[in-house]
């Protein structure tokens, strides 16, 4: 009797060979079923992998319907996205897909690949853990993951239960993302900017910016429309009695959870090209 072939068994959503995806500079590998990328926008931001002419080097501007979950086109570096011309992508050796570029980190990505296979992120431990899962947070932003969105926002909540926020991280969104009126509604940021605000409010000022040395200079230089936003958020902090705060109780900042709230038209997001820490 002929041994059983791939060809032979009955077809499932796991019969696909895995995909092979180099991560960061150091190209650490990934072996990533078929399905499970298909289930996210992967393919249309790096390109389908059967053949050249539908790879991809740049990112893909998004023309879906735009979602509440909003979608940003990270703009690539220099090699940061290729897809292997050959046919053959289900090499051993040789990998479909190199991802390089200043958040494709390869424990940030190993989230989002846990998550795809019922794996949830863990509560950050540590400042660099949240700098992995802020990073995780723009790769699921971008493949259009809201359920990972959703836990990443938790998880930070987690860690703020036991430290004090960083305005940095905020920074951080920022400069991967945009500060104008279109990127408010993300979720993640607007978690920063209350829990900033509860903190300032909590704090004081002073303590605030001794702990966060770079706020006062957000604050008095440059063109920052964000600023606006927090300044509300501080506001009804004031108003609010009592006081809340955002790192406790239940996660406010789901994607579902803004599906109703006035927001600007929402339309893709770029993701600044910059790779500072």
């Amino acid at each position: 009797m002929a041994p059983t072939t791939p060809s032979t068994v009955r077809k499932n959503k796991y019969s696909r060979q895995t995909l092979h995806n180099s991560v960061g500079r150091s190209k650490v590998p990934f072996h990533v079923h078929y399905a499970q990328l298909e289930s996210t926008a992967f393919f249309e931001v790096h390109g389908k992998p059967t053949s050249r002419a539908e790879s991809r080097e740049t990112s893909v501007v998004d023309d879906r319907e735009p979602t509440l979950s909003p979608v940003p086109d990270i703009k690539a570096e220099d090699g940061e996205t290729t897809v292997n011309e050959s046919p053959t992508v289900q090499s051993p050796t040789k990998p479909a897909y190199n991802l390089e570029g200043f958040v494709y980190e390869p424990a940030a990505f190993e989230v989002v690949v846990n998550w795809l296979y019922n794996q949830p992120p863990n509560k950050p431990a540590m400042r660099n853990d949240c700098k992995t899962l802020l990073r995780a947070y723009v790769l699921a932003l971008q493949y259009r993951i809201t359920g990972l969105q959703d836990e990443l926002v938790d998880c930070i909540r987690q860690y703020h239960r036991d430290f004090n926020v960083t305005f940095e991280d905020l920074t951080w969104l920022i400069n991967r993302i945009s500060e104008e009126p279109t990127a408010h509604i993300i979720p993640m940021m607007q978690y920063l900017i209350d829990q900033i605000a509860f903190e300032i409010s909590t704090q004081g000022f002073t303590e605030f910016s001794r702990n966060n040395i770079m706020f006062e200079t957000f604050l008095a230089e440059g063109v920052h429309p964000i600023r606006i936003v927090l300044f509300r958020a501080l506001a009804d902090v004031a108003r609010a009695n009592p006081h809340r705060d955002p790192a406790q109780g239940p996660n406010r900042w789901r994607v579902d959870d803004w599906v109703a709230a006035p927001t600007p038209i929402q339309n893709p997001i770029d993701i600044i090209d910059i790779d500072e820490e």
